[in-house]
């Protein structure tokens, strides 16, 4: 999973989903719903964009917040654990949160 707090993985992965569209920078931008400059100096000054800009981005790039952060071997668990708990029946979904929450 990418830290949210790096900078430059963010935006390494940002301009990397970029590049795949072939997009420019000013595309992505306009895309997002925000300003160039704003990209520009995220890439310059090492800044952390807000939540709110990422979203945008990632929005903008057809993937959610969550699969951007996420690695492919965290993706793949989820959706193994999704797939097991979506075939449990209702009573034993409750309680293996019961029990994992007594994990806790």
């Amino acid at each position: 999973m990418i830290d949210i707090y790096d900078s430059k993985a963010l935006y390494a992965k940002i301009d990397a989903l970029r590049k795949e569209k072939g997009w420019s920078i000013n595309r992505l931008a306009q895309e997002a719903g925000i300003s160039a400059m704003a990209l520009y100096h995220w890439r310059e000054r090492e800044s952390s964009p807000t939540l709110l800009i990422l979203d945008a981005l990632c929005s903008a790039m057809g993937t959610n917040i969550i699969n951007f952060l996420m690695d492919e071997d965290d993706i793949s668990e989820h959706r193994e654990l999704m797939e097991v708990w979506n075939r449990l029946s209702p009573e034993q979904q409750r309680n293996m949160l019961t029990f994992m929450k007594s994990m806790l």
